[in-house]
């Protein structure tokens, strides 16, 4: 059996182990691990150089030079203190919801009872979303979108290509363009 410690204080019902049942990391931990943290920590992208798709490198850590998990010591485990800090600008998952007390008590219990990582699931690469590919930064800007040539709306006969724009624009609004200034007027302007 993969399980491994007790999970005291985790909500039932929530579909992590209840106190009386052992945490299964295969059926409990590993698909957290992948769901919360691996769009960003996945073998696509390892944001800070951390990786949770792998068991090695999610020991190991990330650039911050802290180790990832220590087993049995929750506390000076990265991964532990990153999500279950009260800072937002270094509790992960940066970019998603924070995970519930349940989630946290899981890992934090997980870790504390040595953090099991059976070698038949060494890594999570069949658990990590696929095709989900996190957008960079400003992607969406429209600075950044491609060129696009919109069709030129049908237009008065002699009439411009940005009139028709700008006659289709008015027509939207239910307004009427002006009409010509006479010469006087013109000349004034000028």
């Amino acid at each position: 059996m993969l399980g491994i410690g007790l999970c005291a204080a985790v909500v039932s019902g929530s579909g992590f182990a209840t106190a009386a049942e052992e945490i299964d990391f295969a059926i409990d931990v590993a698909p957290l691990l992948a769901s919360k943290c691996g769009s960003c920590h996945g073998p696509e992208g390892a944001e800070s150089g951390f990786r949770i798709d792998d068991r090695d490198k999610a020991i190991a850590g990330g650039d911050s030079g802290s180790t990832g998990i220590v087993p049995g010591k929750p506390e000076e485990s990265e991964l532990f203190v990153r999500i279950s800090t009260a800072d937002r600008e270094s509790r992960m998952p940066a970019d998603g919801e924070p995970l519930s007390a349940a989630e946290q008590e899981l890992v934090k219990q997980w870790i504390a009872a040595g953090a099991a990582w059976p070698d038949d699931v060494q890594s999570l690469a069949g658990l990590l979303p696929k095709g989900e590919a996190k957008p960079l930064k400003g992607q969406g800007h429209w600075a950044f979108q491609p060129l696009v040539r919109p069709a030129v709306p049908a237009a008065p006969p002699g009439a411009a290509p940005i009139d028709s724009f700008l006659l289709e624009r008015l027509a939207e609004a239910t307004l009427a363009i002006n009409p010509e200034a006479d010469p006087r007027t013109l000349i004034r302007r000028v």
